[in-house]
């Protein structure tokens, strides 16, 4: 038999969402300065404290980039070897004297959210962050980093700093 006529409803399930997607990533235009406003804001701490910096956010994400160049093997022969890295990580901005400019998962999150949603948009022109949604689905903590970004844009500017 034919198929129904009209529009099958996956394809208006999938519109609908992509829709939706759209309407967020004008909202996240908007983001950058207010997020800026607020990088001394006492509210990274609570996002901070819920976040296992386990890197599934940034092993998730389509526009993640991040990545390490490490030297393997021994004295006969090693290659160059690039890796995946994730801001989420202690050790991905340690400097080879000890000092670590984002020390706490507080001070990464909010590095993760602000180059998302301010830092990448002021130098290149659009969010980095397509709300797939697929972090979200393998954050074992269940942050939502879209959430968090107007969260933390809504709020008044340096609260609780």
């Amino acid at each position: 038999p034919p198929p129904p006529a009209g529009p099958h409803p996956d394809k208006a399930a999938a519109t609908q969402a992509a829709e939706a997607l759209l309407e967020r990533s004008q909202d996240l235009r908007q983001l950058g300065p207010t997020l800026r406003e607020a990088f001394n804001d006492a509210r990274w701490q609570q996002l901070g404290l819920a976040c296992l910096g386990c890197g599934s956010c940034a092993y998730s994400c389509p526009t993640c980039h991040c990545f390490d160049i490490v030297d393997e093997g021994g004295p006969q022969a090693g290659q160059r070897v690039k890796l995946w890295d994730a801001c989420a990580f202690s050790v991905f901005t340690l400097h080879g004297a000890g000092h670590n400019p984002r020390p706490d998962q507080a001070a990464r999150w909010r590095q993760r959210v602000l180059h998302k949603f301010s830092y990448h948009p002021e130098r290149f022109g659009h969010v980095m962050c397509v709300g797939c949604g697929r972090c979200v689905r393998g954050c074992p903590a269940g942050q939502d980093i879209y959430l968090a970004a107007l969260t933390m844009a809504r709020g008044s500017a340096g609260e609780g700093a």
